[in-house]
């Protein structure tokens, strides 16, 4: 069983990770190298937030960070993982293209199944090694922690790991019932997702009314205080028990820089825990596992609906693949939901950054700073989200060959890829801008000049983003792993959102400080308008030489 799991969990983990770097020394020791630096820098950050709070005496009066204050961020994450697992492991788990291949090695069905939540460990591993461990290590240097708290965090770091894959794998029992019952109906998925963003929008409107109309953070600190209090006690209360993962690390605010960590409460909340993963583990495998085949078979037994035969609507070249291309963004729900978050998230981040700046006395200075504020914040959030359009040539995958094949032109059926993320890009910056002029302190002509500055610098980042996966296409990756993979584009083109919002900000800020804030939009309108004529003329001219030479 275990040579069968051994080989299994490394066909997997060679797939879905990419370990070319592996075939290099010198690439091995740079991607170690680049691993360690980002531990670092994320455990100095922890640091750095830790001990500002603890020097300004931000949640005790004695200095102490409570354990509930890291115990808030670690319900977040968590909480977000198990997400992420259910979500994940639903598709993994029954609806993956690879248990195609998988079900007809010789193995059992479960050997296949604990595989693949051994594979989904790894990752989750991978994921609290870079955000749970430096954060949980940043909070003992800071508290004092005594010498086998840091070996005892190892333990705790894989037992932390196992609970979202777990519950991940026992919820993912109804998620996949839930699904397929949707899944036949196109209305109730419209449904869900318009009542679920209304609901999120509402709510997050709500929370941000609460805000005080004037915030005196010296003279209102005893009542501020109190109210921290309250919330990080009301909130660890109500997730209680992964708050209790949280003190099984800690052993508490005090005990943690004492050998009173390792006493009878951390024994027995370990035993616990051990057999919590144990009935969650038998329960999913007990449970899971004869859904596992009997869904995962299914799917290819039956993965042919017969439907009457429609009458094709006949389009003219150039329009056709613009129509092909607005009809697959509205039959992926997830998409849906994703252009949605985009088209809300801005403004409302926006709506809160003012709602608090309307509640304070800024100089001119100040006024600066935070409409310089509100521009990166407007810009970082717009690029965040297109990231995952360096993904719009590698999923074609192999479909590549037939796209080259087409009596179209390739870069016309790009455009048409693209255009409906363009319109949706446009649509959420001028949507955020409107919510500006409506709260924060800007004229309607400068919120025209805002609303040109980001769609420009939003689009041009669009572009960029799709020459990247064109020039340097994964579709190989894709074509084999389907959409488990990982695409480094995806990262490439984030790093380059961060770059460009980081370095947009800082000319619009020395603008502003000689010419104030209209000539500092017009001299940036200008600047903005360049970059994105730049980046139309360079995708174009690249991708038809690319198409060329292939």
């Amino acid at each position: 069983m275990f040579s069968n799991l051994k080989t299994l969990v490394g066909m997997q983990l060679k797939d879905k990770l990419d370990l070319s770097f592996l075939k290099s020394r010198r690439s091995a020791i740079l991607k170690i190298g680049l691993s360690l630096l980002k531990f670092a820098v994320v455990t100095i950050l922890f640091y750095l937030l830790f001990y500002i709070c603890s020097i300004l005496h931000i949640f005790s009066w004695t200095g102490n960070i409570p354990d509930t204050v890291i115990g808030v961020l670690f319900c977040v994450v968590e909480i977000l993982a198990i997400v992420s697992c259910t979500v994940g492991l639903t598709s993994t788990l029954y609806m993956t293209p690879d248990n195609r291949v998988l079900l007809t090695l010789p193995v059992t069905s479960g050997e296949i199944f604990i595989s693949k939540l051994i594979l989904y460990l790894v990752f989750e591993l991978k994921r609290n090694l870079f955000f749970t461990l430096p954060m949980f290590l940043a909070y003992g240097i800071v508290q004092g922690a005594v010498f086998l708290y840091y070996p005892w965090l190892i333990v705790c770091f894989f037992i932390i790991s196992f609970v979202p894959v777990l519950l991940g794998a026992v919820l993912s029992i109804p998620s996949l019932f839930i699904a397929t019952f949707v899944s036949h109906f196109k209305w109730l998925q419209a449904t869900i997702v318009v009542l679920g963003c209304a609901l999120v929008t509402w709510f997050l409107i709500k929370l941000i009314s609460v805000i005080p109309a004037n915030i005196n953070i010296l003279g209102q600190w005893g009542s501020i205080f109190t109210g921290i209090q309250k919330f990080l006690t009301a909130f660890c209360t109500a997730f209680y028990p992964l708050y209790r993962l949280v003190v099984l690390t800690v052993g508490g605010t005090l005990r943690i820089s004492s050998f009173a960590l390792f006493g009878w409460d951390t024994l027995l909340t370990f035993i616990i825990t051990l057999a919590i993963l144990a009935a969650l583990f038998f329960i999913a495998y007990f449970v899971a596992k004869p859904l596992f085949f009997k869904m995962a078979s299914k799917l290819f037994e039956f993965e042919k609906m017969v439907v009457p035969p429609k009458k094709n609507k006949v389009h003219s070249h150039f329009l056709s693949p613009y129509s092909e291309s607005f009809k697959m963004e509205f039959r992926d729900t997830k998409r849906i939901v994703a252009y949605a978050i985009q088209l809300v998230l801005p403004g409302i981040a926006l709506l809160l950054l003012n709602k608090l700046y309307a509640a304070m006395n800024t100089s001119y200075t100040g006024q600066i700073m935070t409409k310089t504020f509100n521009f990166l914040v407007l810009l970082m959030i717009s690029l965040a989200f297109n990231a995952n359009y360096a993904t719009i040539y590698s999923k074609e995958a192999q479909a590549r060959n037939v796209l080259k094949t087409r009596p179209q032109n390739p870069l016309n059926y790009l455009f048409a890829r693209i255009s409906f993320r363009a319109v949706i890009c446009v649509l959420a910056v001028m949507g955020a801008v409107t919510v500006y002029n409506a709260v924060g302190d800007i004229s309607v002509g400068n919120c025209v000049l805002l609303a040109v500055i980001g769609s420009a610098l939003t689009l041009g980042h669009l572009f960029w983003s799709a020459e990247l996966d064109v020039m340097h296409s994964q579709a190989d990756q894709y074509a084999t792993l389907g959409m488990d993979f990982n695409n480094p584009n995806e990262t490439k083109a984030t790093i380059l959102g961060f770059v460009i919002s980081v370095i947009a900000t800082f000319v619009f800020y020395f603008f502003a400080n000689h010419s104030g804030m209209t000539g500092s939009l017009i001299r940036c309108t200008v600047f903005c308008a360049a970059f994105l004529a730049t980046r139309i003329y360079l995708f174009c001219t690249r991708v038809k030489l690319y198409f060329k030479e292939n």
